[in-house]
């Protein structure tokens, strides 16, 4: 059995080090693909921006195409400025997870959309 470092407030493990150097921007994530039809893995380096870029790219693509609403629309359902909510379809800065998943049960289940969008 492989043992890990135990972290320290002098001297944090590898892993959170490199994680901070991938938040600042410096190195690329690593990250598994699995190809639904072969289901072979593969291996991809991301950076901050492409990761950023993709998610941007995710919300503009639910709310305008499959949810069919206007940013202030989609920004008074969620309770966020609309300002916020632009900065993330640019890139500024990336969506968090859990309105990435809010907006993928809007698209999903017509009922979460209506109920949103009805308070």
């Amino acid at each position: 059995m492989k043992k890990y470092p135990k972290p320290t407030n002098d001297k944090p493990v590898p892993m959170l080090r490199e994680w901070d150097e991938f938040k600042k921007g410096r190195i690329p994530l690593r990250t598994w693909t699995v190809d639904p039809h072969t289901r072979q893995r593969g291996m991809r380096y991301e950076t901050i921006e492409e990761i950023r870029h993709a998610r941007a790219e995710a919300l503009k693509r639910i709310r305008s195409g499959a949810l069919k609403l206007s940013q202030a629309q989609l920004a008074h359902a969620i309770n966020v400025n609309v300002r916020t909510l632009q900065g993330w379809e640019i890139g500024k800065s990336p969506a968090p997870g859990p309105v990435m998943v809010l907006l993928q049960l809007m698209r999903d289940m017509p009922e979460v959309k209506k109920a949103l969008l009805s308070v």
